[in-house]
């Protein structure tokens, strides 16, 4: 595969062989390259028909009916975060932050010890990569009454979303690589984006403890 491609989505319904990935991957070389993919999002078609079916009181046919009748810049500027979201780095690796506090969370986990009692052991990258898995249920608060709607919803904005991503991560780190993607749900994860760094590789901290470190996962089974 041509890793030198801007973004690559895969064939059939979020499925592919390859290496068990499942859902969109993008990435880039430099800031020269062209950001490719914007077509392989979800279909205009699906788009709408979630939102007919979201707002049946709305006559509407495409986004911008919606957004004249029921948005607000209010509604605009809620959602301006997770789209182009905050960005800070730490022992050399970068986070997406979407929550607020992340920064300090982040840097407050990875620098406490665990119980000596139950070490986890985890690499610096795995830790960096497990810092930045967001969940798609979990960036909002409420959820509608139709699930099968909701994951619709959610498999669109994530297509949506890996794009501004990658846009947003090019735009502070032209010289650094990165692979965002959306995976659909396992038995761990619901489904989610993933963002990691590629190049340069990340180079583990002085003080590093890999068996002495707390992260997102490290009382899980996954």
């Amino acid at each position: 595969m041509d890793l030198t491609l801007g973004c690559i989505r895969h064939s059939g319904i979020r499925r592919v062989e390859e290496k068990h990935f499942q859902g969109t991957k993008c990435l880039w070389r430099s800031h020269e390259d062209i950001l490719k993919g914007s077509t392989d999002m979800v279909s205009d078609d699906e788009r709408d028909e979630i939102l007919r079916v979201a707002f049946p009181w709305v006559d509407g046919a495409v986004p911008a009916d919606y957004r004249w009748n029921i948005g607000t810049p209010v509604h605009a500027l809620l959602y301006g975060s997770l789209y182009w979201p905050d960005l800070f780095e730490f022992g050399g690796a970068v986070f997406v932050s979407v929550w607020g506090n992340d920064r300090r969370d982040t840097i407050e986990r990875l620098t406490s010890p665990s119980s000596d009692s139950s070490p986890f052991v985890r690499s610096w990258k795995e830790s960096v990569d497990s810092f930045n898995v967001f969940e798609l249920p979990y960036l909002f608060g409420g959820a509608g009454d139709d699930r099968e709607l909701e994951r619709r919803a959610e498999a669109a904005l994530a297509d949506v979303l890996v794009q501004t991503w990658v846009a947003r991560l090019r735009a502070s780190y032209p010289q650094r690589t990165f692979d965002v993607r959306h995976l659909t749900a396992d038995d761990c994860y619901d489904a989610r984006i993933t963002v990691t760094q590629l190049s340069p590789e990340l180079v583990e901290p002085a003080g590093w403890d890999t068996q002495r470190r707390r992260t997102p996962s490290a009382d899980g089974d996954c």
